[in-house]
């Protein structure tokens, strides 16, 4: 068979020096169609071997007690490795369409697969795993699809079936199989902290995450639930942007939900949200716009004097409405909000009054949360002085006051303040440490980052509960923010690699939530919501001098053009190949983790009239 033209693009990644993409992005043939399995079968049945060629894995139980029980190292990590690989695809056939029936064999035909390789054809340098697709070129159909993980010697990364041996050099194998199963549904790499198909190796991996399911739904039109949320991004003048990530973030748990990338008209568009919940969203550049696929190599960031645009949330205009951020309840009465316009900022948009009182000694910030909303979302944030610092530094200061709280039915005692602070989920690299305390109280209450324990991966973000005094004049709430710079062990297992998924200016949030106790003793909290919403065409910020436009190669722009939230192109280790007789491509993605000291520059490969027979 005569293959005309095959494209292979690696991505390999250093501490130092890494290429990532962004958001869930979709996979697709240069046509524009969506790369996924056709949905008149639901079952996907693949032959898998889980015995390694070589027994140099990092255990999870000492080395003489594998060889006790199981007879040798080898025989123990096939018994492990099937069972990790079998929690994969468990995970995955929870949170999606698909159902992967796996057929435990030694025997690997041509059908689809998982297995190990030790063949160096497969991988290049650093390389930890790929994941082959065959697809039809025109329909983007998947025919079959090969996971595999390499144990040749080019694999610098230590393989391991212990899951807290995960990050930098060490990859335990649930985490790289999570993210290439990702791979198998069509999936691109994301730029959401904690999403399975982050480009890179970190503790936690193979949890499936909201973005992982969102991009699973987005790709195969499923619709589970109504909520929906979009609007579009646009800078002065009203020019639309291209390119900017855009996060939604949960309002009750302030975790990030999912990541999009705006398109040409700058719009965004979440969908499948649940209904009685609130949701508040963050813009922010994209973080290494070199390491684009070509659909991105014109966004243009350059917007404030000609530097980047600032991370910000989306807020309402006027001074008022700095620090915090508009939030948006999604109810059965309103499945729909059009949020309209969303100004890029040029700076973060920080409370001039959160400022002043930031630096002065002994002075509390009064964080108003009757004379604004009792549930609201506020931001704040931390200089890499304050950071530095730490604890002999002063932090932030802030003060609640609810000695004017009308009960309304309850008694004061009935009501709890709870406040969820978050650093690392949108991309700051520090941990806190709080105090808190009531008026008449004599002692603080400490709160500081704990430990998964399955993983043990440090836990930073922060819930803070705070409960009313049944005497209106003691319900003084003071809270003291200290921020932490993390261990560089700690950086890695979070954030996966060094300053790339983390913010240049160390920015956290608190969503501050009033609840009272029911019958059952347990608290319902309420949501914030900005009602009534507003966008931001008054207060428009930043010059575009010059417009951007996603790049089409010359040969696809024949082609019948997709739907503007439907773009997206692949950007992880690429394979792209052409049959001049036949309809079928085949794509690799290549999930690709290499040592801090290596230092690998793998450029585009452009191989033309390859024959292969």
């Amino acid at each position: 068979m005569k293959i005309k033209h095959i494209k292979i693009l690696l991505i390999c990644l250093t501490a130092m020096a890494l290429n990532i993409s962004w958001a869930f992005v979709i996979s697709k043939t240069e046509s524009g169609k969506n790369i996924k399995w056709k949905k008149d079968s639901l079952k996907i049945p693949m032959r898998v071997n889980p015995r390694p060629l070589k027994d140099d894995m990092i255990l999870d139980i000492d080395s003489s007690t594998a060889i006790s029980l199981y007879g040798s190292r080898l025989n123990y990590l096939e018994y492990k490795s099937q069972q990790i690989i079998q929690e994969s695809i468990d995970t995955w056939n929870k949170n999606s369409a698909f159902t992967i029936i796996p057929v435990y064999t030694n025997d690997i035909d041509e059908q689809s697969s998982i297995s190990y390789s030790s063949d160096s054809f497969n991988f290049g340098p650093g390389v930890i795993a790929v994941t082959k697709l065959s697809f039809d070129s025109v329909s983007g159909s998947i025919y079959s699809a090969d996971i595999i993980l390499n144990q040749s010697n080019l694999n610098f990364i230590s393989l391991s079936v212990d899951k807290s041996q995960s990050s930098k050099e060490k990859a335990y194998i649930g985490d790289v199989l999570s993210h290439e199963i990702g791979h198998l549904f069509g999936l691109g790499h994301s730029e959401v902290i904690n999403s399975s198909m982050v480009f890179s190796i970190f503790k936690g991996q193979h949890k499936v995450h909201t973005d992982d399911v969102a991009g699973v739904n987005k790709n195969y039109n499923i619709h589970l639930n109504k909520g929906v949320l979009k609007g579009a991004v646009k800078a002065g003048q009203g020019t639309p942007v291209f390119g900017v990530h855009v996060s939604l973030l949960s309002a009750r748990t302030n975790q990030v939900l999912q990541g999009q990338i705006t398109n040409e008209n700058g719009e965004f568009i979440f969908e499948n949200l649940d209904l009685n919940e609130s949701y508040y969203v963050m813009t922010s550049p994209i973080k290494k716009k070199a390491s684009l696929p070509e659909y991105y190599k014109n966004v243009n960031d350059q917007i404030c004097f000609q530097q980047k645009y600032a991370t910000s949330f989306f807020s309402k205009c006027g001074a008022r409405s700095k620090s915090t951020a508009q939030a948006f309840f999604l109810s059965e009465e309103t499945t729909e909000i059009d949020v309209g316009t969303i100004t890029l900022r040029c700076d973060e948009n920080i409370s001039v009054d959160y400022y002043a009182h930031k630096f002065q000694e002994e002075d509390y910030y009064e964080y108003n949360m009757l004379q604004d909303k009792i549930s609201k979302v506020f931001y704040g944030y931390f200089s890499d002085t304050e950071i530095n610092k730490g604890l002999t530094g002063k932090g932030d200061w802030l003060k609640i006051d609810l000695r004017s709280l009308d009960p309304g039915g309850f008694v004061l005692n009935d009501y709890k303040v709870k406040l969820n602070f978050t650093s690392v989920g949108i991309g700051s690299s520090f941990e806190f440490v709080i105090y808190a305390k009531r008026d008449d109280q004599a002692t603080w209450k400490k709160y500081e980052s704990s430990y998964d324990v399955d993983t043990g991966k440090k836990l930073v973000d922060q819930s803070v509960e705070l409960a009313l005094s049944a005497s209106a004049e003691n319900n003084i709430f003071y809270i003291k923010v200290f921020p932490l710079k993390l261990e560089t062990n700690d950086f890695y297992e979070i954030f996966s690699s060094i300053n790339v998924l983390n913010n240049k200016n160390q920015i956290y949030t608190i969503v501050s939530q009033l609840g009272v106790k029911d019958t059952f003793s347990s608290y319902n909290y309420d949501l914030p919501d900005s009602y009534p919403y507003s966008d931001n065409e008054a207060c428009l910020e930043g010059n575009i001098t010059y417009s951007s436009s996603p790049y089409i190669p010359l040969k696809a722009k024949g082609n019948t053009a997709q739907s503007s939230d439907d773009d997206a192109v692949v950007s992880c280790g690429t394979i792209d190949s052409n049959s001049g007789s036949g309809p079928k491509a085949m794509i690799s993605f290549l999930i690709s983790f290499v040592l801090v000291f290596l230092s690998l520059n793998i450029r585009n490969i452009q191989l033309n009239s390859l024959s292969k027979s």
